[in-house]
């Protein structure tokens, strides 16, 4: 399966759903877990989607096992919640009010208009949760890639993986201006996978004999 970042993603029902905007990698394993959906006019957050729901992954266009509508059952990307903050935390003004130093909570039941005072201020923190397995990378888009003396040679631009192990065989790198063609580096060649970095255990020149990726 080849995962461009920015490919079309369909539904089953042949309906475009959106983009793909990561993909994520569990670095121990070497594998694709989930891709991550870009969100668009059918998802007002970023999807997560795990592997086995993906049919086939071409060079622009991916297509999912399930309809549109069963998408919107899938989690979020990153969750916000507003947590109250204890008591014995609060920032206490002057005046011994809480003083709103603190991320607010949205207030639907308020009307514009409506006269607000601090103590109608709730002290909360926003905190945001991921909705990918521990340990696992959501490598962005354009994440660098950097040879073994820390150049950047160039960015991510393409994962590649075996279509029934989801083991990824080689990463594209896209050309720029150390590297004059799209090359393919094999997954021994990495060291490390950061979430905007990808690091190799190579320098510079050596991806120079790489073969141009068709």
């Amino acid at each position: 399966m080849i995962f461009k970042q920015g490919a079309t993603i369909d539904s089953a029902d042949d309906k475009q759903v959106g983009k793909l905007r990561r993909v994520v990698l569990d670095p121990r394993t070497q594998t694709v877990s989930h891709i991550i959906v870009e969100r668009g006019l059918l998802f007002p957050e970023d999807r997560v989607v795990p592997i086995n729901l993906v049919e086939s992954a071409l060079e622009e266009h991916i297509r999912l096992r399930l309809n549109a509508e069963e998408l919107k059952d899938l989690p979020e990307f990153v969750e916000t919640n507003y947590i109250q903050v204890p008591e014995e935390e609060r920032i206490v003004s002057a005046a011994g009010q809480a003083a709103p130093f603190y991320p607010i909570a949205p207030m639907p039941t308020w009307k514009p208009g409506t006269p607000v005072s601090d103590r109608d201020i709730e002290p909360m923190i926003e905190e945001q949760e991921r909705h990918i397995p521990d340990e696992s990378v959501a490598v962005q888009k354009g994440a660098d890639v950097a040879a073994l003396n820390d150049e950047k040679v160039g960015e991510i631009e393409e994962v590649l993986t075996d279509p029934n192990s989801h083991q990824i065989t080689q990463f594209v790198i896209a050309k720029g201006l150390v590297l004059k063609e799209e090359k393919r580096v094999p997954i021994e060649w990495v060291s490390e996978i950061h979430e905007d970095e990808i690091r190799l255990a190579v320098g510079p020149k050596i991806l120079e004999y790489l073969p141009a990726n068709q």
